[in-house]
């Protein structure tokens, strides 16, 4: 079993997705695995995948586009294995450590439930740094998905689909289950690239219909917020 579960949901940005792959084995913990869900790319991202010779990844093909964020998300999810979930999306780059301090700071304080770093964000060239010290989502947002990682709990509540700001809906199921806590590091840096689905009202997600919940969620309740 490995210690960390990345999921990283997929779609058109091969470039993008050679990058994060790249990240990842360069991180100074790796005691990992990958759940890549493609959500039906149509550029070169099949092909790549089909030809990585790697057992700590695994690759899901989606059968149908989503059209979302947090259902290929979800779906990944559902197969980790790891006693921890790190979201890994692929516009959002991992600093070299982001996998071992996110990870000992859950081991160094059991009762946590969610552990989250420092963020840049970099938009037209320009680089802001993101410092949240007591980050509570219940009294705001301002947090992403690219710089936390929590514990393998989902089989305590329903997988969450929300309308809007999955990352923070996500976060305050997560708070009432434990404490948060803050390592003061950068660890990811979330990109601007005018692509972003997650921005988008959209695509940010939409109701599951009836294939993806009996294809792939097994008796998982859906919550639309």
């Amino acid at each position: 079993m490995p210690l960390i579960s990345a999921i990283m949901p997929t779609y058109n940005r091969c470039p993008m997705l050679r990058n994060r792959l790249a990240e990842l084995y360069a991180q100074t913990c790796q005691d990992w695995e990958l759940i890549i869900v493609n959500d039906c790319s149509t550029d070169s991202t099949k092909g790549f995948l089909d030809a990585l010779d790697d057992p700590r990844i695994k690759v899901i093909h989606l059968e149908k586009n989503s059209g979302c964020v947090t259902i290929p998300r979800n779906i990944g999810i559902t197969k980790a294995t790891g006693k921890f979930i790190c979201p890994t999306d692929d516009d959002v780059e991992n600093k070299p450590n982001k996998l071992k301090v996110l990870s000992d700071t859950l081991i160094t304080y059991p009762k946590a439930i969610l552990s989250y770093g420092d963020r840049e964000t970099e938009r037209n060239g320009r680089i802001e740094t993101i410092v949240l010290p007591n980050w509570n989502p219940f009294a705001g947002s301002g947090i992403d998905n690219g710089q936390i990682m929590y514990r393998n709990i989902y089989q305590s509540f329903p997988l969450l689909f929300c309308r809007r700001a999955c990352d923070w809906e996500l976060a305050k199921q997560l708070r009432t289950k434990g404490p948060f806590i803050r390592v003061p590091e950068i660890v990811s840096k979330y990109i601007w690239h005018g692509a972003n689905r997650s921005l988008d009202p959209s695509t940010k997600t939409r109701p599951m219909d009836i294939n993806y919940y009996n294809n792939y969620f097994n008796g998982y309740k859906q919550l639309i917020v």
